[in-house]
């Protein structure tokens, strides 16, 4: 009986024992899951404080697992990492393809367009600039033209009946000047007019206050059939006085040609020409200058084509550059011999 209650009282003991080591373990699991859930929540920590000590420990040893969680959230598993998956890829990054490359600018070709920068002269090279749009120039020369662009010619020395003119033109690039030299004035053909044998014909002359005015009108018959080709006209007075601007138009001359068979009434006259070619033709003997633009002119009038050489005439005009005005036309027995021809 002894030997059965010692045996009780050791295994009271070690049992007791036994429950003291798991006390101080529980006791300080119990610390920890305190802690833990102090920081986790306030609330917990005052329930505990207000349960007794056994409730604690009864209570740590039910939130054992709560503490075993609160370890494990603590610790990160290696499943919780991002995953590899998540990060952004290699091929979300821009592409090498998607930058502007070098070999995809086109080409530039040069488009010239010229003009001439300093122009050619009759002996100095002129200069051609070409421009692209890209700013890109060069030049090119133009050959100096080895021409003259002359101007007109002017008369700087009017030729007279006794000496040579002079007349004149002018580069108009280079200013350079040319001359020539203009031959003195042929009286045969300065004074020629052929229509003179109507008034000299069947007539003892002309003066400007004594002429017979169907002479005038011959006259102008004449200029205007084979001077101007007109067949068979008819001509107003302003028509017939443009024909005998060489010749002072009195009133009485301009009555004169009114009682003409040529005057058709209304300011109108017939100019028809019925004659051949005037077999009286004059011709230029010889002149004499009076000074300023007056001479004297002696003609010779043939009947006809022959060797005779028929009448002489001593006519007095103005003349200025082929436009005579007559004021005198007398019939003389020769030519003088002093005259210049």
């Amino acid at each position: 009986m002894k030997k059965l209650l010692a045996f009780l009282l050791v295994m009271i003991m070690v049992l007791s024992l036994a429950a003291c080591g798991n006390d101080d373990k529980d006791t300080a699991s119990g610390d920890n899951t305190s802690t833990t859930q102090t920081e986790g929540s306030e609330s917990t920590g005052t329930t505990n404080e207000s349960t007794g000590s056994s409730d604690a420990t009864d209570n740590t040893e039910t939130s054992t697992p709560a503490t075993d969680s609160t370890e494990d959230t603590s610790t990160p598993d290696e499943t919780s990492k991002p995953s590899e998956t998540t990060k952004p890829s290699e091929t979300t990054k821009p592409s090498e393809t998607t930058k502007p490359s070098e070999t995809t600018k086109p080409e530039h070709k040069h488009s010239y367009t010229s003009k001439v920068t300093t122009a050619a002269t009759c002996g100095k090279d002129g200069v051609k600039t070409f421009t692209c749009s890209c700013g890109d120039t060069y030049n090119e020369k133009i050959a100096a033209t080895g021409q003259h662009s002359w101007g007109g010619w002017s008369n700087v020395k009017e030729p007279t009946f006794t000496e040579n003119g002079k007349s004149q033109r002018t580069c108009k690039t280079c200013s350079a000047t040319e001359s020539t030299e203009l031959e003195k004035l042929n009286p045969s053909m300065e004074f020629w007019d052929t229509g003179l044998y109507f008034v000299m014909k069947n007539s003892d002359g002309y003066n400007q206050n004594a002429i017979k005015g169907d002479r005038l009108l011959d006259y102008a018959a004449y200029k205007f059939v084979f001077m101007d080709g007109m067949e068979n006209p008819s001509a107003t007075f302003d028509d017939v006085k443009a024909k005998l601007k060489c010749f002072n138009l009195t009133d009485a001359v301009i009555s004169q040609m009114k009682q003409s068979p040529r005057y058709q009434g209304e300011n109108s006259y017939n100019m028809s020409y019925t004659e051949e070619n005037p077999l009286g033709n004059p011709t230029v003997r010889g002149f004499v200058h009076n000074g300023g633009n007056n001479f004297t002119v002696y003609y010779s009038v043939h009947e006809d084509w022959g060797d005779t050489e028929g009448t002489y005439w001593k006519v007095e005009l103005e003349y200025n550059k082929g436009i005579q005005k007559y004021t005198s036309i007398v019939k003389v027995e020769s030519v003088p011999s002093n005259i210049t021809m």
